[in-house]
């Protein structure tokens, strides 16, 4: 038999190669589907920063104005009505919720832009009568607003952490009332 210490299996070789190469493929692979997670992350938060833009322009508008303006009136006299029907105020803050929630915008994002408004309205609404609770006793749906309130509290616990503090801090009734005389007090444009 001939001496074969010296020579290479190529069989050797090839399984080591094939090893290696394989190893390199599930590597690429890996890589590729990192950069290609981040690259969809990417793309929903220039979405979301984007429909969050939007819903502050709309925010902003004339009409929206006017809507603040005359709801923010009618809650601060005392007024006896139904919040469910026709209210494009907390139909706004509802739409914005829902949206949250399922994941089409960032929460943070949200935060941001409607830290100050989502919370003094929903206290106003909800403390010490809560209208909400009423409309939906009313009209027998539990769904009446509650991508409002969600929205409350997911706001309410962001603004705590941004603030390093533990539960929520909550406006007292006299900066919730001089935010709404402030939106009573909207100017036409």
């Amino acid at each position: 038999m001939p001496d074969l210490s010296g020579a290479i299996d190529l069989s050797a070789v090839a399984a080591i190669t094939g090893a290696a190469a394989a190893v390199f493929a599930v590597l690429m692979a890996g890589i590729t589907a990192y950069y290609q997670r981040k690259a969809l992350h990417d793309a929903w938060l220039s979405n979301s920063a984007s429909v969050v833009k939007s819903f502050s322009e709309r925010w902003v508008d004339p009409d929206m104005r006017k809507h603040r303006r005359v709801f923010a009136q009618r809650l601060l006299k005392g007024e006896s009505f139904d919040v469910a029907l026709s209210c494009p105020v907390l139909e706004f803050f509802e739409d914005l919720g829902y949206i949250s929630r399922r994941g089409v915008v960032d929460q943070a994002m949200v935060w941001n832009s409607f830290s100050f408004s989502i919370p003094r309205y929903c206290l106003f609404l909800t403390r010490p009568h809560d209208r909400l609770k009423e409309a939906r006793v009313k009209h027998g749906s539990a769904t009446i607003y509650r991508e409002f309130e969600w929205l409350f509290e997911v706001v309410t616990k962001i603004q705590a952490n941004e603030n390093g503090k533990r539960g929520r801090q909550l406006p007292n009734e006299q900066l919730v009332r001089e935010y709404l005389e402030d939106e009573a007090n909207l100017p036409e444009s």
